[in-house]
Parts: structure tokens; C-alpha cells; sequence
């Protein structure tokens, strides 16, 4: 049995992949906060595209003509948000 070759990470490369990791986070937390300032009725248009884009992924029946499961999916990945009254 041959041994496994051990890989050692530099500071400099810890360093740089944090920066990256930072970096992302950024650009997510930015594309989040533009999507959550569009009117509701284009993050909803936007919540229906994406889901009809990603129904062959869809790991559930659909056995019902109801869009009940498209608005769980966009609640769940955070593209709505509840009304206030």
C-alpha cells in the first residue's frame, strides 16, 4: 500500500483563499440586497422564471396544478419574503 502524499498549505495561500472566500461573500450578500430591492411583482416574475428553469432538477411529483411548490421553492431559497399587514 503506497502512502498518501501529504500537501502542506502556505500562509500565503490560507491568506489568499480567505480573501477569495471575503470576496464572494461580498458579491453574494450585494446581488442579495439588489434582488430585495426590485418591486415585488419582478422578484416574483424573476422566483417563476428560475423555477421553470429548474424543474427537470425538482426532486418531488408534481401531481397537482397548483403552483403551491414553486412558492415553497422561493421561500425556502429566500426570494420572497413574508407580507406585513
Amino acid at each position: 500500500m503506497t502512502q498518501q502524499a501529504k500537501f502542506t498549505v502556505s500562509e500565503r495561500d490560507r491568506e489568499y483563499f480567505q480573501k477569495i472566500g471575503r470576496w464572494k461573500a461580498e458579491s453574494h450578500a450585494a446581488a442579495l440586497r439588489a434582488h430585495l430591492e426590485l418591486p415585488i411583482a419582478e422578484r416574483l416574475e424573476r422566483s417563476l422564471a428560475w423555477t421553470i428553469a429548474e424543474r427537470p432538477t425538482w426532486r418531488w411529483p408534481i401531481t397537482a396544478d397548483t403552483p403551491r411548490p414553486m412558492w415553497e421553492r422561493a421561500r425556502k431559497l429566500g426570494l420572497l419574503l413574508e407580507q406585513e399587514s
